[in-house]
């Protein structure tokens, strides 16, 4: 495959100077991944620990397939960066799977150990990228969306437990509950999976209108 990667609208390469392959399809497979995980979280009635556990691994097995395949066609730095947030994502999987049963407490460090460590990993491989190729919007963004994730379980108590009722307006029955840091936590990661998704999957539509602009100015034989 060629050396010379794709060019957006302003000239700039999509990917960084020495890269090969097509971008487009990685955001959308992480999208794909995020997105499910996270609409099996938030259609469903039940959320427990385990639940969190494997909408994490779900996540980050297919982002760290995704980005160590994206890493084995970039230069230097980028390609060490890359590599380093795949291989930490699906450790991350894994450990989410052997985990599963282990409780709330043990999600939660989890949880931020792996969202501080790669949501750092791609804003710096963004940051590095800026003004040297317009993916470096699409680390960005998704380093900074992965950091605040990090954020807000950092926020999380293993054991918050606060009571609640409500009346039923049409029973009239007194409904009550338990909020726990169980459920907070698992809505946290199936939040966390709903927004990275559609910000990856927008920039995969981008990235691939991009990409097909690249290729049918190569046909033509008109500058990209």
């Amino acid at each position: 495959m060629s050396e010379t990667p794709d060019r957006a609208e302003t000239g700039a390469p999509i990917l960084p100077e020495g890269s090969h392959g097509a971008y487009w399809p990685v955001p959308l497979l992480r999208a794909a991944g995020a997105l499910v995980a996270g609409l099996i979280v938030t259609f469903s009635t039940a959320h427990s620990a385990p639940m969190g556990f494997w909408a994490l691994a779900g996540v980050a097995l297919v982002a760290g397939v995704a980005q160590i395949a994206l890493a084995l066609g970039l230069p230097g730095v980028f390609r060490a960066l890359l590599l380093t947030q795949g291989a930490v994502l699906l450790l991350a999987a894994a450990a989410a799977g052997l985990l599963s049963l282990t409780g709330t407490a043990v999600l939660v460090v989890l949880v931020i150990a792996v969202a501080a460590v790669t949501g750092l990993l791609e804003l710096i491989a963004g940051l590095r990228a800026r003004g040297r190729a317009t993916v470096a919007r699409d680390w960005i963004g998704a380093g900074a969306i992965t950091m605040l994730f990090a954020l807000a379980a950092l926020l999380v108590q293993p054991g918050y437990a606060q009571p609640w009722q409500v009346v039923d307006k049409e029973t009239e029955q007194l409904v009550t509950g338990v909020l726990t840091g169980e459920i907070v936590i698992v809505g946290v990661v199936g939040a966390y999976a709903v927004v990275l998704g559609l910000f990856l999957l927008i920039a995969g539509i981008s990235a691939r209108w991009e990409h097909r602009r690249a290729v049918r100015a190569i046909v033509s034989g008109a500058p990209a």
